[in-house]
């Protein structure tokens, strides 16, 4: 008997390191016969940015292009998207977190930095928040380190 978390979202930023997250997503998804969504969290901003429309429509053009750089991804490996999310404000680990309940995610899968140890003591991380606060299994996959693995 196969299980399906029915829902698989992946969250990945589209840097170097989180660039192995979006094929494994897509091969979970696959293998457990579930639909596979993708969210991607733009930078935030200042609030005066707001009085500069074009400050903020170049963010978030910004942000789509590297959502759909992600589903282009998932795509030309023969995978399917069912949904996109994107958000553009809040913090990255809360609006992962949000997504993932509205969409009733099963798993999520994350696109992990690699950070010092002192830096993540201090400052936590994405990851580390997601981890803590998700009501579904959460996979972290992170890629190579100055070209190892």
């Amino acid at each position: 008997m196969a299980v399906s978390p029915g829902r698989v979202l992946l969250a990945a930023g589209g840097s170097r390191e989180s660039d192995a997250a979006p094929l494994v997503a897509m091969t979970l998804a696959a293998s457990t016969d579930s639909a596979l969504h993708v969210v991607h969290v733009g930078r935030g901003h200042p609030p005066w940015f707001e009085r500069h429309e074009g400050l903020v429509e170049w963010l978030r053009q910004e942000a789509q292009g590297c959502l759909d750089q992600q589903v282009a991804k998932i795509e030309d490996a023969g995978g399917i998207v069912a949904r996109t999310h994107l958000r553009m404000s809040g913090r990255p680990a809360d609006a992962i977190l949000e997504v993932s309940e509205e969409i009733g995610a099963g798993f999520i899968v994350l696109g992990g930095r690699r950070r010092g140890k002192l830096r993540r003591a201090l400052t936590g991380g994405v990851s580390d928040r997601v981890v803590r606060n998700a009501r579904c299994p959460v996979l972290i996959v992170r890629g190579a380190r100055n070209g190892r693995r």
